[in-house]
């Protein structure tokens, strides 16, 4: 039959082309903001926790304490206490001693926090750096990321979760 066409061709070029990137928007992940900024902004509480005039030193030990809670977090797919444990099993076996109750409490507060607020990000903090500018210091966080199809699944799967977790 001339001049028929399958529905896939019907309307003009641009309006299929258009179609096409609306679906891959939609089916595609945003892609994360910067990991300094995020790891800054998750790590907040346990930086407010320094006393006045904190040093470079005393910085770094909160961000990279901040660091590993994060990433136990991620490893133990977002199961509190195993992260919890891990990451205070390995403080107390860096210090011969145990954690203080007060490092304990930031530790899980962290752990809340990641669950919380940034659940969704599945990056691992590979690197903190801390750099003083004037009176002030710069945090630069570096990361890995799963791959998409990773990233992807994982998203349909816990938006799956939320589903089947609704109250009917």
């Amino acid at each position: 039959m001339e001049g028929a066409s399958s529905a896939s061709d019907v309307g003009p070029i641009r309006y299929r082309l258009a179609m096409q990137s609306e679906q891959a928007k939609r089916l595609s992940l945003p892609p994360w903001p910067k990991m300094s900024d995020t790891f800054v902004d998750y790590a907040k509480p346990i930086i407010n926790r320094l006393p006045p005039n904190y040093g470079i030193g005393q910085l770094r030990r909160a961000l990279l304490i901040a660091s590993g809670v994060w990433n136990a977090v991620v490893a133990e797919r977002g199961d509190i206490d195993r992260a919890v444990e891990f990451v205070t099993l390995t403080l107390a076996e860096e210090a011969k001693q145990p954690v203080p109750p007060g490092l304990l409490s930031a530790i899980e507060m962290l752990a809340l926090r990641k669950l919380a607020r940034f659940d969704d990000d599945d990056r691992i903090v590979t690197g903190v750096e801390v750099q003083p500018v004037g009176d002030r210091f710069r945090v630069l966080a570096a990361s890995e990321s799963p791959p998409p199809a990773v990233r992807m699944a994982r998203r349909l799967r816990r938006r799956k979760q939320l589903v089947d977790d609704w109250p009917s």
